[in-house]
């Protein structure tokens, strides 16, 4: 078992109780590596969430990221797991994310990285492979609904000046 920066947890108002910062930890779980990530997932906790993927994708031919307690993600954290995700392709090791919060799914699907990486429901589903969210057989490809181009064209309704940026769809 190894820790990577374990912060304190900080006790919000109304006896809401959230990490102060970000931490993960390595547990063998039978044949697997489960990585337990917790808190903000950003641009300055990604090198860490890399490192103990990369050091587990060292050791385990099937590391599962719990990221249950993943409270906020940002491209640079989805660039972490993106990483690994190919790391263990060219290995030809096992990776999957367990139990994915709302704020992961959003910035994979904005990403268009829906579909990419394998998903469970939980860590036990992702060690005994089934797999309740995504079709492994489309592990690598997006999920065709969920990847919508982006439409940079300013776009101005006839006798207005206000000016739009959206997404097509």
């Amino acid at each position: 078992m190894e820790t990577f920066e374990t912060k304190t947890v900080a006790s919000r108002p109304g006896g809401i109780t959230l990490p102060s910062a970000f931490s993960c930890t390595s547990l063998e779980q039978g044949t697997s590596t489960v990585v337990v990530a917790v808190g903000d997932v950003d641009l300055a906790a990604s090198p860490r969430l890399w490192r103990a993927l990369s050091d587990a994708l060292s050791v385990s031919a099937s590391v599962i990221v719990d990221c249950t307690l993943i409270t906020f993600c940002d491209s640079a954290g989805l660039q972490a797991l993106m990483r690994a995700h190919h790391a263990a392709r060219d290995t030809g090791a096992f990776f999957a994310l367990a139990s994915t919060p709302d704020c992961l799914n959003r910035v994979m699907r904005l990403a268009g990285f829906s579909g990419m990486l394998r998903t469970f429901a939980t860590v036990a589903a992702a060690r005994d492979g089934q797999d309740d969210r995504s079709d492994d057989s489309q592990a690598d490809q997006p999920a065709q609904d969920e990847h919508q181009p982006i439409d940079v064209r300013r776009r101005t309704a006839p006798g207005s000046t206000a000016h739009h940026v959206g997404l097509r769809g």
